[in-house]
């Protein structure tokens, strides 16, 4: 079904997200802290299939997943921090959120193209469009990030079409300093 595919897309992300967190640990020679955080969630998940399957079938499967997933993604990132004493960009992840919203909110209408495959395609070419847009008016990219944007546009398509040359020259103007 689709919303339980979507919400097994949504926890894989925060998975692959959260592979900076890990890499974090294994540098500073905590693999014990990892192993910890697998094995427990390992244990949630076996814990959270038993109840919530047995009751709720595949819906059951997929919350247990997406629960299981989150609290291990999480616990990645959290401890990775705390290691590595790194501090996130708040103010940038939530822009690059609502980025995320607007592009799920513009698509959400094509689900009732009806055919799987149309749906499908009209919709990654909506997410695709309107998250890059998103990305560059509410300013989620830094100026090293625009340069090199830049620099792709000119090399792979020689400055064309113009006006995206003009989008992102006007993006980066306004956008953030490197971060130090």
């Amino acid at each position: 079904s689709g919303p339980a595919f979507a919400l097994i897309l949504l926890a894989k992300s925060f998975a692959v997200i959260s592979q900076g967190g890990s890499s974090l640990l294994m540098g500073a020679d905590r693999q014990h802290t990892v192993l910890a955080i697998v094995v427990v969630c390992g244990i949630l998940k076996i814990v959270l299939d038993v109840v919530l399957i047995r009751q709720f079938g595949l819906h059951g499967a997929v919350i247990a997943y997406g629960v299981a997933t989150m609290t291990t993604s999480t616990a990645m990132i959290a401890f990775g921090l705390r290691v590595s004493g790194a501090q996130l960009p708040w103010s940038r992840l939530l822009r690059i959120v609502a980025a995320g919203l607007i592009a799920a909110v513009l698509a959400l209408p094509l689900h009732w193209l009806g055919h799987p495959l149309a749906t499908a395609a009209a919709g990654g070419i909506m997410v695709a469009f309107t998250y890059g847009l998103a990305t560059l008016v509410l300013g989620c990219w830094s100026t090293g990030d625009i340069a090199w944007l830049q620099s792709a546009h000119q090399r792979l398509a020689a400055s064309r079409p113009a006006p995206v040359a003009s989008l992102l020259a006007w993006a980066g103007r306004r956008a953030a300093p490197e971060p130090a």
